[in-house]
């Protein structure tokens, strides 16, 4: 789950702090802020954004298997 917009993330990415957030998330953060949404801290760059695919994996196959168990993923947002 994405720390800013607490649902499961869809294109997950790390930011200079190391921590994973929602691309579309940390985009409009720093748009508005030069700090760490996690630890309030000044980062020294706000453009260092990659792919988290290990997370992205992960949360696809969360989705996945609540599909095959009948629960239907946005009800859990």
């Amino acid at each position: 789950m994405c720390p800013i917009t607490g649902e499961i993330m869809q294109d997950p990415v790390i930011a200079a702090d190391g921590h994973t957030y929602e691309r579309r998330a940390i985009t409009e953060w720093f748009a508005h802020h030069d700090t760490s949404p996690n630890t309030n801290l000044v980062l020294d760059n706000k453009h260092w954004i990659l792919p988290n695919h290990n997370v992205r994996a992960l949360a696809q196959r969360f989705l996945d298997e609540c599909r095959a168990a009948g629960v239907d993923p946005d009800s859990l947002n």
